[in-house]
């Protein structure tokens, strides 16, 4: 049975921090940024000890019993360990979302723009920037360098369409001033440090991240569909975190409503450019990448004081293709050479649901009806507190939490009533709830005339047929030679 289905969509607020180098902005993990490791369905330490200072751990979806070795051949140092069922202070559900946002902003990022690279990066020194790589990428057997140019706040984006490997020898370097909280490995399956790496920056990765043996990462390990694991010896260090220029300008943006149904509907944008100096600041250009009356000039503004811009953006088609919109956000003063951005991203939310009995009909009173029921979750973030019921049967079944592509299976049944005889048929409704959206199906079955009776010439060939099989085997026995 084909069923309804309603999109939504999801607005997330990212606020901006100062950049340098005007133009160019890093990913914002923000609560994720707590964790050195990340992961939806399993964690594994295998033997020697490893070694994790001064972050957390953390599974969702997954459960604490899916996070193996960490008492026998893990040391956490300053760190907690947290699971969806072992999570006080709910802190996983943000941190999957904020990783998600940070994971699709680095994969959409282009500005400045991405200079294409492919195959192995060992014996390479790379500026900051972006960088693409439409297959795999790899550091193989000689180290990669990152060199700062002496600016502590230089980014670096990996833009990497499959996977990410490397191997013995093929290290990351950082040179003039480069920091491993500013590199980011946006992997678009999984990711796999080679035996004995010295690895540098944050990995989000979409599918899983493999640590071999030996491995130290200065970074972070975000895995946002699959599972981290450690080979055994592996180390992380704490980040040494840059510091940004301080500044005197600073601009937020939010979005509102935070949830959209169909194509044409709005997104209304909020921008906030704040003078946070102690002196007057002049000649200020607000751009906005989807705004048609972009960009806005603020003539002058004093110390404290704050602009307020607002616009409207129209849900698109693509947008849903996409899974997510972003837009950017950037202040700068000329005359001071002082700038700051910021970022949203809008991510779908979508959930499916479909109904289907056996058998499609029915004769008779007490016949059962079986009905499988199945939710999938069709966009792209974690779905919690999602409800089902089923009109027919009053079952509830509630607290579900789907990720990205999973689905929810459920066996229910009815049986037919004298009332189901009169009426001719039976519907049954099944719906999906989380939040304001809802979504439905309803499988029809239908009354038929009952099989008719078999015919008494039937019978009378069936037992004829009987009678005669056992004289058969009466004669043959009576004829056969008794065995001494």
């Amino acid at each position: 049975m084909k069923a309804k289905l309603t999109k939504t969509i999801t607005a997330v607020f990212l606020f901006a921090i100062p950049v340098s180098g005007f133009g160019q902005i890093a990913p914002d993990l923000k609560s994720a940024a707590d964790f050195a490791v990340l992961a939806a369905t399993d964690i594994s330490f295998a033997p020697p000890m490893n070694t994790i200072n001064n972050m957390d751990v953390g599974l969702h979806p997954g459960v604490r019993s899916s996070i193996t070795g960490d008492v026998a051949n893990l040391t956490l140092n300053n760190g907690v360990i947290l699971a969806a069922d072992d999570d006080p202070s709910n802190r996983l559900p943000q941190a999957k979302q904020d990783l998600l946002n940070a994971y699709l902003f680095a994969e959409a990022s282009t500005v400045p723009a991405p200079a294409t690279i492919s195959g192995n990066q060992g014996n390479l020194t790379l500026a900051p920037g972006i960088y693409k790589s439409t297959s795999t990428l790899a550091i193989n057997d000689t180290p990669l360098t990152l060199d700062a140019g002496g600016d502590e706040n230089a980014v670096w984006i990996f833009q990497i369409a499959s996977t990410l490997t490397t191997t013995a020898g093929g290290s990351v370097i950082l040179a003039g001033g480069a920091k491993a909280n500013n590199v980011y490995w946006q992997v678009g399956s999984s990711a796999t440090i080679g035996d004995g790496t010295d690895f540098k920056g944050n990995i989000l990765a979409l599918v899983s991240i493999t640590v071999n043996t030996g491995a130290t990462v200065d970074g972070r390990l975000l895995a946002r569909t699959g599972a981290v694991t450690f080979a055994g010896g592996g180390t992380m260090a704490e980040l040494e975190e840059s510091q940004a220029a301080p500044g005197a300008l600073t601009i937020t943006k939010t979005a509102d409503p935070q949830t959209f149904f169909d194509e044409g509907d709005l997104i209304d944008y909020e921008i906030v450019v704040t003078n946070t100096g102690d002196a007057a600041l002049e000649n200020i250009t607000v751009e906005d990448e989807l705004a048609p009356a972009s960009p806005w000039p603020i003539l002058s503004l004093d110390p404290g004081m704050s602009e307020t811009i607002t616009f409207s953006y129209n849900i698109t088609e693509a947008d849903f293709q996409n899974g997510f919109v972003l837009n950017i956000a950037t202040a700068e003063a000329v005359d001071i050479l002082e700038s700051a951005s910021a970022y949203v991203v809008v991510t779908k939310e979508g959930l499916l649901i479909s109904k289907v009995a056996t058998p499609k009909t029915y004769y008779a009173i007490g016949q059962v009806i079986n009905y499988d029921i199945v939710v999938e979750n069709t966009g792209t973030v974690t779905v919690t507190n999602i409800t089902v019921e089923d009109d027919l049967t009053e079952q509830i079944w509630a607290n579900i939490t789907l990720g990205p592509g999973q689905s929810w299976i459920e066996n229910t049944s009815h049986a037919i009533t004298d009332d189901d005889m009169s009426l001719g048929y039976v519907d049954n409704t099944a719906t999906a709830t989380v939040s304001e959206t809802t979504v439905f199906d309803t499988e029809r079955v239908e009354r038929v005339n009952p099989p008719p009776p078999v015919p008494l010439t039937t019978w009378a060939i069936v037992l004829g047929g009987i009678l005669i099989a056992g004289f058969v085997v009466f004669q043959y026995r009576r004829s056969s030679p008794e065995k001494v």
